[in-house]
């Protein structure tokens, strides 16, 4: 073939010209970017082989055997008068009556594990208080004379006042529905603020019997008192940051929402407490020894976090209840905590737990609620089994959806 100057013949000359032309034209483009199999995170879970799907597995849950002593509860109603509301005066005036036994109170209802002997309706009168003079007298009606139904949520009630009255005994606080631990609090460093572990439990009546659930929890304590709070930002501002706040009393770890800061009433304002007008600085001295520093600071206005009907009752009372800021202290975390990176991952570091830790916890707590020592709570503790429940299931699927019920286990 006729070759030019360079050797070539035209027609490879004439395609490598056009190699050359599509080579210039992918080099103005931007290069794209290398393709890499994306490998999954450490906290991302490998879904199984088909072959696992359908094999049996063992599951672990936070269930655990538990039995009482006593199976067979009695109910009745109590109606003092005068009326008394406050359910630790009202414990003490019943523990005047020698014909009542065991009892736990509920509201207007009181549960027994023996009988009353004596036929009801009775009264009984001339009980008084070492707080005052006033003479009260006990009405008893007998609601249940063969017994509270054994697997009826009444029963489950009961079960769960007697587990709740048992945990009083051991080293925790309690603060709303759950129980803490405030000695193995852990501080965060560099932020006026601990979380203290704790524990929220239930007794559920299921089909394989009465279990016990527990689970992990956690809550955060500001050290800063509200005083303290009020003073560095200002009653505006302050207020802003307080309001539907939950605070807790450091005197008795309950728990309030706040309303607002009354400008109107200080710790030297009055109230009648006893048929005696007595102001909210001589209240606290004389019930918990505690001393103000400042004399004029304004007092919260709160609500009880926890409103509930219990058996008896026609309503929820509705309570004014005044506290003192200096011995308050902030629950849980702000919008601007959570905007702290150094704080947030401490705060994670500290509540996170994989399931391995979570339950090694769970199980020791039992462990140590057993070796409680023997109490007069139905003439004996409650026992529980220190092994979790374990069930075996079917593996049908990786997309595996929690379900708001517990499993039920027969």
């Amino acid at each position: 073939r006729r070759r030019n100057m360079s050797g070539y013949p035209q027609k490879r000359r004439l395609e490598d010209q056009q190699d050359d032309s599509r080579a210039r034209r992918r080099t103005d483009q931007p290069p794209l970017p290398p393709q890499r199999t994306q490998s999954p995170s450490p906290q991302q879970a490998r879904p199984p082989s088909s072959s696992a799907l359908f094999q049996p597995i063992t599951l672990f849950t936070n269930y655990f055997n538990i039995t009482f002593k006593d199976s067979v509860f009695y109910e009745y109603i109590i109606k003092f008068e005068p009326e008394i509301e406050r359910r630790s005066f009202r414990s003490a005036m019943l523990h005047q009556c020698s014909k009542i036994p065991v009892f736990l109170i509920a509201g207007s209802n009181i549960y027994t594990n023996r009988r009353i002997s004596e036929a009801t309706p009775f009264t009984i009168r001339g009980l008084r208080s070492k707080d005052n003079d006033v003479e009260y007298s006990l009405t008893i009606t007998e609601i249940s004379p063969e017994g509270v139904k054994n697997n009826g949520e009444t029963q489950q009630m009961i079960k769960n006042l007697i587990f709740k009255k048992f945990l009083m005994l051991v080293d925790l606080e309690k603060m709303g529905r759950n129980y803490f631990s405030p000695k193995k609090s852990t501080p965060l460093t560099g932020y006026p603020i601990e979380i203290w572990p704790g524990y929220q439990t239930s007794v559920l009546n299921r089909k394989g019997g009465v279990y016990l659930n527990i689970d992990t929890t956690f809550k955060t304590i500001h050290k800063k008192n509200i005083y303290d709070l009020i003073r560095q930002k200002g009653l505006e501002d302050a207020e802003a940051q307080l309001k539907q706040s939950i605070i807790c009393t450091t005197y008795n770890n309950r728990t309030y929402r706040v309303r607002e800061i009354d400008r109107e009433k200080t710790v030297r304002s009055t109230f009648m407490k006893k048929d005696r007008l007595i102001s909210f600085e001589q209240y606290y001295r004389e019930s918990y020894n505690l001393q103000t520093t400042d004399h004029n600071q304004k007092l919260l206005l709160v609500d009880q976090t926890r409103r509930k009907k219990l058996p008896g009752q026609e309503s929820v009372k509705e309570d004014i209840i005044y506290l003192i800021p200096e011995f308050c202290v902030l629950t849980g975390i702000s919008d601007e905590m959570r905007n702290d990176f150094n704080l947030m991952k401490q705060v994670h570091a500290t509540t996170k737990k994989g399931p391995v830790e979570k339950l090694r916890n769970i199980e020791g707590f039992v462990q140590y609620l057993n070796k409680v020592p023997k109490t007069s709570i139905q003439n004996k503790n409650p026992k529980m089994y220190e092994r979790l429940q374990q069930v075996q299931r079917q593996l049908l699927d990786w997309n595996v959806t929690i379900e708001k019920e517990p499993l039920l286990i027969s």
